[in-house]
């Protein structure tokens, strides 16, 4: 073998190993993209969990007061709902449930049940004012799960769920006065 031979065959293993680092480089390169996309992916996951979690600590809170059960006719529940805090809310959507619970009502005394009641423009320290209509037998106190859909005012409009449990008592008997 020649010089020349000497000199091709030397290029040709050059080459040869020039294309083997090439086809190297383009799997590392391949394994890399893929491993940002993973993180890319995870990154965009972790930002979506904390905007739902910012999200979720902003909606309201509300706390239920005064919840007592009494006869007119027919057993029924009421309860004050107050918003304790969150941004302020354009619609609310109330429904209750329960063992002994037969729906939402209007106003105590109505038979004219309702799935669900609405209430507009609600901030906090707003009250919600429910009546609900209660089993005949039912015992007390009563359990009585307020579930509320709540919709945020302005551009965002977010919508939250919440729920409340209260144990509505017997009214107290106001006793008159004997002169």
């Amino acid at each position: 073998m020649g010089a020349a031979e000497w000199i091709a065959l030397g290029s040709a293993v050059v080459a040869l190993l020039a294309g083997g680092f090439a086809f190297w480089q383009a799997l590392s390169a391949r394994r890399q993209a893929a491993a940002t996309e993973q993180q890319v992916s995870l990154m965009q996951r972790q930002i979506d969990a904390e905007m739902t979690a910012r999200d979720e600590a902003a909606g309201p809170t509300f706390k239920v007061e005064n919840a007592v059960i009494f006869y007119d006719g027919q057993r029924f529940a009421t309860a004050s709902l107050t918003m304790t805090s969150g941004t302020p809310l354009s619609l609310v959507k109330v429904r209750v449930r329960g063992a002994e619970v037969e729906g939402l009502v209007p106003f105590s005394g109505s038979h004219d049940r309702l799935d669900e009641k609405e209430f507009t423009h609600l901030s906090e320290g707003g009250r919600i004012e429910i009546t609900a209509m209660m089993d005949y037998n039912a015992a007390t106190p009563a359990n009585l799960t307020v579930d509320l859909e709540c919709f945020e005012e302005g551009e965002r409009q977010r919508k939250w769920i919440r729920s409340c449990t209260a144990s509505a008592t017997e009214r107290p008997e106001v006793m008159g006065t004997w002169r």
